[in-house]
């Protein structure tokens, strides 16, 4: 007798894997099923800007590294300006993870919480 089922082959490999080790695109799948089977889908759409993000974190980073690269050199020695670009992407992760759990409890839309971190920081620099 032969089963038919809703998903294909291609889904259920989508579905088998680690939605954290899918690409965009499988991810943005991934979130359109689940929304239309009426499941919960928002962890996966914050995963999905967070990946979506990476780029614009990425050229923040640099942009904190640049301000102490090009920084007076005769202010402070070649030292403690390495210490402060660490300590400034430290805290710049720190950050971005702090207003990623404050966002998931108060409910903002992932969106929001992707992007929030990053303009902030963005108009600082």
């Amino acid at each position: 007798m032969e089963w038919l089922s809703f998903l294909d082959a291609k889904q259920l490999g989508v579905i088998i894997s680690e939605p954290k080790a899918l690409s965009l695109t499988d991810l943005k799948k991934y979130i359109v099923g689940l929304e239309s089977r009426g499941e919960q889908a928002y962890q996966y759409k914050l995963m999905y800007w967070q990946k979506l993000m990476i780029p614009a974190s990425a050229m923040i980073m640099i942009l904190l590294g640049l301000v102490f690269v090009f920084g007076s050199q005769r202010v402070m020695s070649a030292s403690k300006r390495v210490i402060l670009g660490i300590l400034a992407g430290i805290s710049f992760y720190i950050y971005s993870q702090m207003i990623t759990h404050y966002g998931v409890a108060q409910k903002w839309q992932p969106t929001l919480i992707a992007m929030f971190p990053t303009f902030t920081v963005l108009v600082i620099i």
